[in-house]
């Protein structure tokens, strides 16, 4: 059978796979191709039909989830095609701009968070939310106004679960670390894995770096020209590494959350209420996505950005804001504001950003053969 996609532009790669730009050569349509070659898949096989199962319930369903549009095969490749999003990721955005502005990062973690609400009440968990996996749909989309609300979309359900209403823990420790749940580490999570997430990713898009990211003092250093010396400069580089990843873990596992003042003391007390909110311990008592989207700092938002009832049913909006909006709007107006919550001035200058690593997903027994 002809193949219909010539593929192009190489976009990423990963362990087993390509992403590359591919045309449907009878419409024309760009999309982005995953392109995985299926000697290097093996026990792979269950997470890419897993993934194409999931894109399956939600693709086309909500305008902040990426579109599975076609997948196939030949002998010696598997082929998912999705939409191309060319404003690149989110970890990118903040890596070469810095942090968002505390309004805009409110409205962003709004829709993304919107979004999530969606994928849990299908019965589903992504298990693997980070700004890597958080794209543009265009270059135009990625500013610090936080209010193109359709322009960013959650990709990669490579690690996601269908878990139903009455969840059995998912046994693997799979995901990337600084993202990782306490409970993930353990070996158990459900759907509170992508509350904690989104909890560490709110702290990353208003300072520049994750939640419960260490650092040590530096590793030994390599220059020394004795070649005798080498093999143990790059031990000592790898026990350096090996420790910062422990201290990481630690971290998590403790709660150890630092809000340090000269980064957080122009912030509202809601923004960091927000975050301590999501990053709660134990994963029973997490709150749900829909109760965390009526947070009082998410919620100030949708207040703000609209005055009236008839002007959210003008808009397109997802079900899950416009049922916070019209829960808000439907009030008497009678709670009261915390002084101490309003946005300080301050917050709109912008902070100077921390350029971390590129973090990678690590799913047990997922290292390539």
């Amino acid at each position: 059978m002809r193949c219909k996609y010539r593929t192009g532009k190489l976009l990423g790669e990963g362990t087993y796979a390509d992403i590359r730009e591919a045309m449907n050569m009878d419409t024309g349509q760009v999309y982005a191709c995953k392109i995985m070659e299926k000697k290097y898949m093996r026990d792979k096989w269950e997470m890419v039909n897993n993934e194409i199962e999931v894109l399956n319930r939600l693709s086309n369903d909500h305008p902040n989830i990426v579109t599975l549009h076609d997948y196939f095969e030949s002998p010696n490749h598997l082929y998912l095609c999705f939409d191309l999003c060319k404003g690149g990721d989110l970890f990118s955005r903040i890596s070469s701009k810095g942090p968002y502005p505390e309004a805009a990062a409110a409205s962003l973690i709004h829709t993304i968070l919107s979004a999530v609400q969606y994928i849990h009440d299908a019965g589903i968990v992504h298990g693997d939310l980070k700004p890597e996996n958080l794209l543009f749909r265009t270059a135009a989309a990625d500013d610090d106004s936080g209010s193109d609300g359709n322009s960013i979309v959650i990709a990669d359900f490579g690690l996601s679960r269908l878990v139903g209403e009455n969840p059995r823990p998912i046994k693997s420790a799979s995901g990337t670390l600084p993202y990782m749940a306490p409970e993930t580490l353990r070996g158990a999570h459900g759907k509170p894995v992508d509350i904690w997430a989104m909890g560490v990713i709110a702290y990353y898009i208003l300072v520049g770096y994750p939640a419960f990211h260490r650092s040590l003092p530096s590793s030994p250093s390599s220059s020394s020209s004795s070649s005798s010396s080498q093999p143990q400069s790059h031990q000592s580089t790898e026990e350096h590494t090996a420790l910062i990843t422990e201290a990481h873990k630690s971290a998590i596992l403790a709660r150890d959350v630092r809000f340090p003042e000269e980064e957080w003391g122009g912030f509202s007390h809601a923004a960091r209420g927000f975050v301590e909110a999501c990053l709660v311990l134990e994963p029973g008592e997490r709150p749900g996505a829909g109760e965390v989207l009526r947070h009082s700092w998410l919620a100030s938002i949708v207040q703000n950005s609209l005055s009236s009832k008839s002007a959210s049913e003008e808009m397109d909006l997802p079900p899950a804001v416009r049922e916070v909006l019209e829960e808000r709007l439907d009030g008497d107006g009678s709670e009261d504001e915390d002084e101490d919550d309003k946005t300080p001035t301050q917050n709109e200058i912008r902070r100077e950003r921390t350029t971390l690593p590129r973090q990678r997903t690590e799913p047990a027994g997922l290292e390539r053969g």
